[in-house]
């Protein structure tokens, strides 16, 4: 598998959902990248989603307008509109190691601390033993 990371800001709250049949969970939110450079700037929008019950616990820490690095894997869905074909990239990622906070909580957060280094969110904020840089 192919490993794709990104960096961004959280483009509204992270949702928790549950599948109809109330078995599985997964954390659902859009990551606001940009690219290019002046006049050529361009923004896109990663649908983003971790299948996993226990996001729930992470979910105030995802509000709109945090700072995030992701990894994961990246999935394409075509959909057919009356004006045509769209793309939706859409990030997959597999576990609480393919998220981090980078430069703590926006300012509209209702959090009274502050973090001012990058803290992965499925740890303490030590070193990620499972990579290798």
């Amino acid at each position: 598998m192919v490993c794709i990371y990104g960096v961004g800001r959280l483009t509204r709250d992270a949702e928790f959902k549950v599948t109809k049949d109330g078995t599985k969970g997964w954390l659902n939110f859009t990551l606001a990248t940009d690219r290019g450079f002046g006049d050529n700037k361009k923004t896109d929008f990663l649908r983003c989603q971790m299948w996993c019950d226990s996001s729930r616990k992470i979910i105030d820490m995802l509000t709109k307008g945090t700072l995030l690095s992701i990894k994961g894997h990246l999935e394409t869905s075509i959909v057919e509109k009356d004006d045509g074909k769209i793309t939706y990239y859409n990030m997959n990622i597999d576990s609480f190691d393919g998220i981090q906070l980078l430069g703590g909580r926006p300012k509209n957060s209702q959090s009274s601390g502050s973090q001012s280094e990058s803290t992965p969110i499925g740890t303490s904020g030590g070193s990620n033993d499972k990579e290798p840089y």
